[in-house]
């Protein structure tokens, strides 16, 4: 079953590509959609239709007009072995990327056009490399094609590689150098931060200490006084109330809870803060004292206080 391909952006630019008509682009694609590992797949024209066009009405004279385009066009090269015909993409190694290759079921194309697609060759030859690490045998065809490839290119794989250099191990070296210099950059820019901050004055980190959060502000309900407000607490508190005594209203604060312990609080600089703001939006501190009544003679009640 063929695997998930990938379809590179660059081939809506390719003039080859780009300039098929539609019915030769949807072939192409289904094409390397379903050809093996090795990029080689059967070129039969009802094959294709049935791989490619299960539901559509393209007839078989029109698949194989597309498919002799494309071989006009070097994007497939058709050969023929055992009396059938079979194609290869000579540029699939340049696009495809496969992690566990497994070894084509179908026979090699001749020497001659494998001579003309260099690329493709050693892309077959990394292929072959990696078969032969496999512990347990792969299959006949692979021992077929690997004593071909010897046979044809030298004794040793390596000569081929050498012959014809290696567009996959140039692509692995790079994507592992671009992957280092991204290490490398973050490392010094990590290394670069930690120079800047070794280096910033002590009063730079000072003022950062000063810049702490404010201590807990508790009530001890056995006294009834307020324990870490601070002189610099009240200080702002007197700016933002300016309406509020401060002190009195800080005893009236307490003394409610004192009077109420099922109320008391677990953030008590909110609810010092919320009770003045209250007391401010009432008019600020006021006596609770009762005024003053002055009578006057002639009044109604003058005379009459008992």
């Amino acid at each position: 079953m063929p695997r998930k391909r990938m379809i590179d952006p660059e081939i809506w630019r390719d003039t080859d590509f780009a300039t098929l008509p539609l019915m030769g682009k949807l072939l192409f694609i289904g094409i390397f959609s379903h050809a093996d590992d090795e990029g080689r797949l059967e070129a039969d024209p009802m094959g294709l239709k049935i791989k490619i066009f299960p539901a559509d009405s393209q007839d078989i004279q029109e698949i194989k007009s597309a498919l002799e385009t494309l071989e006009k066009r070097g994007l497939v090269v058709i050969y023929e072995a055992s009396g059938k015909k079979f194609l290869f993409i000579p540029k699939w190694f340049k696009h495809q990327s496969v992690p566990k290759p497994h070894p084509s079921d179908l026979p090699l194309p001749p020497k001659e056009l494998i001579e003309k697609h260099p690329s493709y060759l050693t892309g077959l030859v990394q292929i072959y490399e990696r078969f032969k690490g496999n512990a347990e045998p792969v299959q006949n065809q692979y021992s077929i094609n690997t004593e071909l490839i010897q046979e044809w290119f030298g004794n040793s794989i390596g000569t081929v590689q050498d012959k014809f250099g290696s567009n996959t191990d140039k692509k692995g070296k790079e994507r592992k150098r671009n992957i280092k210099e991204k290490k490398n950059n973050i490392n010094t820019y990590a290394q670069s931060c930690k120079n800047f901050t070794d280096s910033e004055p002590s009063s730079k980190l000072s003022s950062a200490k000063k810049s702490s959060p404010p201590l807990k502000i508790n009530l001890n309900l056995e006294t009834g006084e307020w324990e870490n407000i601070t002189e610099e607490d009240k200080k702002r508190w007197k700016e933002a109330y300016p309406a509020c005594d401060v002190e009195l209203e800080l005893k009236r604060a307490a003394e409610y809870i004192l009077a109420n312990p099922k109320k008391k609080k677990k953030n008590y600089r909110r609810y010092i803060v919320n009770w003045l703001s209250r007391q401010q939006d009432r008019g600020g501190t006021k006596s609770r004292a009762s005024p003053q009544r002055s009578y006057q003679p002639g009044s109604v009640l003058y005379g009459m206080e008992d």
